[in-house]
């Protein structure tokens, strides 16, 4: 099969010989249905409250997002420009550690602080600030 929806069976005889591997495969499966996130923190790796974020964002299920952190200057910042292009205009806002979370590249409002971070994620899903 061509799509996604043909990875289980197909590889099942991969997943009996490896079925410690079948989890992620499943994971794979369920991204390839989409929608996928995008989630850009723009802010400093050393930052506290980029930590804060990251924080929120590892305590939560998000199977189907992407996540990539935007530093504010240097060489790291060019080379996540180069490797995540939509990320570019995804800066810090006034100064402060900034989230973005979009799905197929449309984006809702930034945040700037973990709770409201926390609000825009999946309901249900556990996350640091619950």
């Amino acid at each position: 099969a061509a799509g996604a929806e043909g990875i289980p069976f197909p590889a099942a005889g991969q997943v009996a010989q490896a079925p410690f591997q079948y989890p992620q495969m499943l994971i794979a499966w369920h991204a390839g249905l989409g929608p996928m996130q995008e989630i850009v923190i723009a802010g400093g790796r050393d930052q506290p409250m980029t930590r804060q974020m990251l924080g929120v964002l590892r305590a939560t299920f998000l199977p189907n997002a992407v996540v990539a952190l935007h530093p504010p200057e240097g060489p790291e910042q060019q080379a996540i420009e180069a490797l995540v292009p939509y990320a570019t205009p995804q800066r810090m806002l006034d100064d402060r550690v900034t989230v973005y979370v979009c799905e197929g590249y449309i984006c809702k409002l930034p945040v700037t602080d973990a709770g409201s971070l926390s609000r825009l994620l999946p309901a249900g899903s556990p996350s640091a600030g619950e």
